[in-house]
């Protein structure tokens, strides 16, 4: 059982599929090193372990033909054993795809008339290929679209989320492959419509290079990046690897799927509707699963905050949490007040943009005690500063509803940053009163601050906000 496995071969092969050339070239390079093709699909081929052998390959293009048809039709039956008799036996085939051998050195062609071979490619690519790209297209855009609606009404939050940075990459790789494809495969058949026109010979030149690998590569390369950032340490690597073998995993079920349902002999049309649905079931299940694993170990122990100090007082139970804070009511003022909750609401990081948000708020035995709350933007790749400043400003009058007429309603107003030790600063204007809350613009960050009613604000104060905020 050992020794036969080992006669055996899979490797995935991402040839563009009208690269006639380059496909007879390859095959013909593993049969001289003693692997022969045995079976392909869209992205699997397998091999057999044989003795080397000069053989020359031909790639056949049948355009009405089908990889989900349960058994090839009459007419492909009849071309099969047409070539058998001229001497090209089949190595293997997968619907529109027929790959023949032949070991006369001095075999002559399948096809002669070039001019036909390139318009069964190009129906064959008609039929299957481009509304396949044209649906991923459609994909791609939808996905890409909801990415980039979620960053113009969230920015701060998805430039901060290395899993939404990863998905927005993705996305826009998802839309790229297709395009690309659609692109290369209209100036490939330009080219060799112009060829046959000169009287050239087309097949010596080989088709534009398949980047289905470098978006594939691509695609990983950041789903690494993301899993083993926002986990780290072995658990990354282990979820990382549970990623792969997934998705790995899936695509083998798909595929032995459709191969049992060509053996209970169900027509083409069925066999590719449950295989697609079977493709996207199978996604959203390792998608939701890798989300789920990494969401729990993300948050354990306790999301953004420790542990909470439960108190009762006066019959009403609170959580009182004690999170480290880059400023607190202490280092503002005096207060002999200690029964303050110092909370990290939310804390993130990305390659791209930090975003934290805290605030110090009493208990409520002692509600009249001065308030602290506020949210730093670290942009640490300059060119998005525009963005998160924008997002910032848009958001600024974020817990005070919206009136019913908006005449003057919101306003920021300029103020002089110098205390601040900002470059400028803002205070917000609603219907005409002044709050506390103020808007710092630094150099590579970006401070949302506002105080409770209680404060009054010195400049010793303003300074120590950017001293602990804004650096």
């Amino acid at each position: 059982m050992g020794s036969e496995a080992k006669k055996i071969k899979r490797e995935f092969v991402l040839k563009s599929s009208w690269d006639r050339e380059g496909i007879e070239s390859f095959l013909e390079k593993r049969a001289s090193s003693g692997w022969m093709l045995e079976s392909i699909n869209d992205i699997i081929w397998q091999f057999r372990k044989e003795k080397p052998q000069s053989l020359h390959f031909s790639v056949i293009y049948f355009p009405k033909a089908s990889s989900y048809d349960p058994k090839p039709s009459e007419k492909l039956l009849m071309f099969q054993d047409l070539c058998e008799h001229t001497g090209w036996k089949l190595a293997a085939g997968d619907g529109q795809t027929q790959i023949y051998y032949n070991e006369a050195d001095d075999a002559t062609p399948i096809e002669t008339e070039e001019e036909m071979a390139v318009l069964a490619i190009h129906e064959s690519a008609k039929r299957y290929y481009l509304p396949v790209c044209c649906f991923l297209v459609i994909l791609g855009l939808i996905q890409f679209g909801l990415f980039c609606y979620r960053l113009m009404t969230n920015t701060m939050y998805i430039l901060s989320n290395n899993a939404a940075i990863l998905s927005g990459i993705c996305s826009l790789l998802v839309l790229i492959l297709p395009v690309v494809s659609i692109w290369q495969y209209h100036r490939w058949h330009k080219q060799v419509e112009e060829l046959i026109e000169s009287g050239e010979d087309i097949w010596r030149r080989n088709g534009p290079p398949d980047l289905r690998i470098s978006i594939v590569g691509m695609m990983f390369v950041a789903l690494a990046f993301t899993i083993i950032s926002l986990i780290g340490g072995r658990s990354g690597i282990l979820i990382l690897a549970m990623a792969v073998v997934g998705i790995m995993g899936i695509t083998m079920v798909v595929l032995e799927f459709s191969k049992l349902l060509k053996k209970k002999m169900v027509s083409g049309r069925v066999n590719r509707n449950l295989t697609y649905t079977a493709a996207i079931i199978g996604a959203l299940v390792i998608a939701a699963l890798l989300l789920t694993v990494m969401v729990r170990q993300v948050q354990e122990p306790g999301g953004f905050h420790s542990e909470p100090e439960v108190r009762t007082t006066n019959g009403l139970t609170e959580n009182i949490f004690h999170d480290e804070l880059p400023l607190t009511v202490e280092d503002l003022r005096a207060t002999v007040y200690q029964g303050y909750s110092r909370e990290m609401e939310y804390s993130a990081e990305s390659i791209l943009c930090g975003v934290h948000r805290a605030r110090q708020i009493p208990g409520v035995d002692a509600l009249d005690e001065p308030k602290l709350m506020y949210r730093v933007i670290d942009v640490k790749l300059p060119i998005l500063y525009g963005a998160c400043r924008n997002s910032m400003e848009k958001d600024f009058a974020h817990d005070f509803g919206k009136p019913l007429s908006g005449v003057n309603w919101e306003a920021h107003i300029a103020v002089d940053g110098t205390p601040w030790g900002a470059k400028e600063a803002y205070q917000l204007e609603i219907a005409g009163a002044m709050k506390p809350r103020f808007l710092l613009y630094y150099d590579r960050s970006i401070v949302e601050i506002e105080f409770g009613n209680e404060w009054e604000l010195t400049p010793e104060m303003m300074r120590i906000v950017g001293e602990h905020l804004g650096k």
